[in-house]
């Protein structure tokens, strides 16, 4: 049993694994980090464009 256990810490074959998930959560994480900044600035600018859009006579 104590072999197994030596075996097992010294195995690095899900190591690439770990690290495409730490990766990803990077990323997922910085999408949303980005989407909260951007978003008062996404509702002002919609805003304006309906604002514009409800005065515009053609």
């Amino acid at each position: 049993m104590l072999n197994f256990f030596k075996s097992f810490l010294k195995d690095e074959d899900g190591a690439i694994t770990v690290d495409w998930l730490v990766l990803t959560a990077v990323i997922a994480g910085g999408g949303l980090l980005l989407t909260g900044f951007l978003i008062d600035a996404v509702l002002a600018l919609a805003a304006q464009i309906v604002a514009f859009l409800a005065e515009w006579k053609p």
